[in-house]
């Protein structure tokens, strides 16, 4: 009874309006923890957003790193290593969801270095730039490179690619201090999750659904136990539940149908759904970007009419069949644009069959141009030499092995090696050594015949590979080589970088000799010519070094003189043996030939030079002592020159020596090279008296210079009556 009166009470405070604002409440609840969860997604992929643009940017950064780690170690200049950090970066774009996108780089002053997408905006400004809201973007973008030495994050708004709308996009950006600059790159946010978006609010709407209908049947159950009968109850649950089944199918058949759009539409590859005659009924957004037609185009057409070229028509024909037959196809092959531009794809075909009857079918299409591309520019790798553009060692081998199975009366190897490429690199740098290595290739791509095959096998070593030819006929080819370096030397203005070239040739005679023999004939040849020319060669070099120094402003034949002269009288003064004062007589003449490497506005510059300058100048005895010990005439001076900047003190430059640890050579030089500096015009001081220079090493006595020879230097000044040395 008691429980009978319990049910009665709760029947009767349960009403529909009761109901009504339940189902109310759990609607807003679902909504909220909708809205709550799709917030949690969007965070988690925005983080992952992050991660990946961090990624990207740290792949780069540590690309460009070894230009950076020169730039720090002063090897090159601040301009030198921004164009090659751009050089490399210009090349660094991908693929996101959405379109092409790119790493960019920009200077903290708001240069543009690098827009690989918008080549028109590097070189210009871009600081006062301002998004829809009016921020500052370049100026965001600076702050945040230039406060997080690990990189950060900047979010701003910005137009899609071809398009007015406007999303937010999320930047993430690594400061270059050692080069003024930074490294980023960005994506919209909003095409990243906006697929999340889609599922989440049909994810409401079934939950809102489900929710009604779960009202709807305490509804038709409260009805149902105070309107209708116990046997009209029944019919009526049989009714519900066929409705219910009927609901669920068409629910589950919407969210399929659903589903499956969404996988059409937004497929990174293009996809065509055709009738069984090939007739194209749908196409999606890939479809019309990677072949530029739009779906109205499409629509009704033959697919092989639209994008398969004319060669590829039986190709195409015979995949159709295999579908029709098979169901599932997949080949790879070349499809055309809408403006005749090849594409290659991955063909996947897919027959469409319900029913056991064939309706059509779905073709897919890949865009794989860009790794095939990547294996084109491979196999060019493989087979060409990047600086001279000749053949490689791989590829003279294997010519060599195919000429060998191939029965020609004749196979002759012409082998040449580039005479002082090291001693260029060493002195001049690399990049002067490789306009020698490419103005060779291109002299001996001209003076052999056109079907001779000519290949760099080596850092200076190059070769030729003859056939059907005899002595005669190579014999002239080498005096060809010969005369056509001796015209590009005489068309130098620049003598540094004359061509020398050892040159050994050989024959296989009917093929009586195998071609290593031959290979090892022509070698031993040249490297006996070789050295023959290696010491003239290296003395020519540092003759033209020497002459080229001379021209500079800031050595003049006066000056030399003078130091010289000085430099005499001291070391007759202090009873120098014939061997040290010529050393010393040689270290005066010599001692600034490192400088040939140096920039001419640093050399030149009348102002005071910057840390960065001043670091540049001080290497001149480094470069110098590498250019001393490449020469037979000057390598016993070598440590002469890298120590002639040293101090009394300690605080020269580059080893830090002091007092008597530095040569006494270097400890007069210093003194007399003082002195004439002073005396004389240079760009970067004001000529002084020779009262004024003397009190000035006196002054320096004791720190910069040996007191005993700044003692020696001036009782001999003091002795010479006409006071000129």
């Amino acid at each position: 009874m008691l429980i009978s009166k319990l049910k009665d009470k709760i029947l009767k405070f349960i009403t529909i309006k009761i109901i009504f604002i339940i189902a109310i409440c759990i609607i807003i609840i679902i909504m909220i923890g909708t809205k709550h969860v799709s917030e949690l997604f969007v965070n988690e992929i925005e983080n992952q957003v992050q991660i990946e643009l961090k990624q990207k940017v740290d792949i780069a950064y540590n690309t460009i790193n070894p230009i950076i780690e020169l730039r720090r170690k002063g090897k090159i200049t601040v301009e030198e290593a921004r164009k090659r950090i751009a050089n490399l970066v210009r090349n660094m774009t991908y693929k996101d969801n959405y379109s092409d996108n790119y790493i960019f780089m920009s200077t903290y002053d708001g240069y543009y270095l690098v827009q690989p997408f918008e080549p028109e905006k590097e070189g210009r400004n871009m600081w006062d730039y301002r998004d829809v809201e009016g921020r500052y973007v370049i100026r965001e973008l600076v702050k945040a490179a230039k406060q997080s030495p690990y990189g950060s994050y900047v979010k701003y708004l910005k137009k899609l690619p071809n398009t007015e709308t406007v999303e937010e996009k999320l930047a993430y950006v690594k400061g270059i201090p050692e080069i003024d600059a930074y490294i980023g790159t960005g994506v919209y946010l909003y095409s990243k999750y906006r697929n999340l978006y889609s599922l989440l609010n049909t994810q409401t709407i079934m939950l809102l659904m489900i929710t009604g209908i779960i009202v709807i049947f305490m509804m038709l159950y409260l009805y149902k136990l105070n309107k209708i009968n116990s046997d009209l109850n029944d019919e009526i649950k049989k009714r519900l539940e066929i409705e219910k089944e009927l609901i669920t199918e068409k629910n589950i058949e919407m969210i399929q149908k659903s589903r499956l759009e969404i996988l059409f539409n937004h497929s990174q590859d293009a996809i065509v759904e055709v009738d069984t005659k090939g007739r194209i009924l749908n196409v999606n957004k890939s479809f019309e970007k990677i072949f530029g037609y739009s779906k109205e185009e499409c629509l009704g057409k033959n697919i092989d009419k639209i994008i398969v070229p004319e060669e590829k028509l039986q190709e195409a024909r015979e995949l159709t069949i295999k579908t029709l037959k098979k169901g599932i196809v997949s080949v790879e092959s070349v499809r055309y644009k809408k403006d005749k531009t090849p594409v290659y794809v991955l063909v996947r075909s897919i027959r469409i069959k319900i029913n056991d009857k064939i309706l059509g079918g779905y073709g897919i299409y890949t865009n794989i141009t860009e790794v095939k591309n990547y294996e084109k520019k491979l196999e060019h790798m493989s087979m060409y030499d990047t600086l001279t553009g000749l053949y490689n060692y791989n590829y003279f081998n294997k010519e060599l092995d195919k000429y060998e199975k191939n029965n020609f009366d004749s196979i002759a190897i012409i082998m040449c090696d580039l005479n002082g490429l090291k001693f260029v690199n060493d002195t001049l740098g690399h990049k002067y050594g490789d306009i020698l290595l490419k103005s060779f290739a291109d002299i001996l791509k001209k003076s052999v015949r056109e079907k001779d095959v000519v290949a760099r096998i080596g850092g200076d070593e190059f070769s030729v590979i003859l056939t059907e030819t005899n002595k005669e006929k190579i014999e002239n080819i080498v005096k060809r080589i010969y005369a056509n370096i001796e015209e590009y030397n005489n068309s130098l203005d620049n003598k540094m970088l004359k061509l020398s070239v050892a040159i050994g040739f050989s024959i296989t005679d009917n093929r009586k000799k195998k071609i290593e023999e031959v290979i090892k004939e022509a070698d031993d040849i040249m490297y006996r010519n070789k050295l023959m020319n290696k010491s003239s060669r290296k003395n020519q070099i540092l003759s033209i070094l020497m002459a080229a120094l001379a021209e500079r402003d800031f050595v003049t034949s006066g000056h030399t003189k003078r130091v010289v002269k000085m430099c005499t009288k001291i070391a007759d003064k202090i009873g120098l043996n014939e061997n040290r004062k010529n050393k010393l007589i040689l270290l005066a003449e010599v001692h600034d030939l490192g400088k040939i490497a140096i920039p001419d506005y640093i050399l030149k510059k009348t102002g005071k030079l910057s840390q960065e300058e001043w670091e540049i100048m001080k290497s001149h005895t480094e470069k110098g002592y590498r250019i001393a010990l490449n020469s037979h005439e000057l390598s016993s001076i070598a440590e002469l020159i890298l120590k002639h900047h040293e101090r009394w003190d300690g605080k020269g430059y580059p080893l830090g020596l002091s007092k008597n640890d530095i040569p006494l050579e270097c400890r007069i030089l210093a003194v007399v090279d003082s002195y004439d500096a002073m005396t004389n015009l240079r760009p970067y001081n004001q000529i002084k008296t020779h009262k004024e220079a003397i009190e000035e090493i006196k002054m320096c006595s004791g720190t910069q210079f040996d007191p005993e020879i700044v003692d020696i230097f001036i009782s001999i000044y003091e002795n010479n009556i006409d006071k000129q040395f």
